[in-house]
């Protein structure tokens, strides 16, 4: 099934300062990660509602769902989503 994946505003101001912290440290590495967020927004449209389930899920009445990034270094980042019409 295919999904529209919608980015907040919220999220797109999250992600410009990940991007700009990982930048600081390392330029590749920033390149890197943001090519592994675009990956992730195919993976929503594609599959979207096959992803884990946040902890938050248990507390809302929405499905709540989660992916999670990670550096070289292996710093995570989790981004949480809710797939409409699950």
């Amino acid at each position: 099934m295919n999904f529209q994946v919608q980015v907040t505003k919220t999220a797109k101001r999250d992600l410009r300062e990940i991007l700009h912290w990982l930048h600081g440290r390392s330029p590749s590495g920033a390149e890197t990660w943001y090519r592994r967020w675009r990956e992730v927004l195919v993976r929503l449209a594609e599959e979207g509602d096959t992803l884990g389930l946040a902890p938050e899920d248990e507390d809302h009445e929405s499905t709540i769902r989660q992916v999670i990034l990670r550096t070289r270094r292996g710093l995570p980042y989790r981004a949480l989503f809710i797939v409409k019409g699950e």
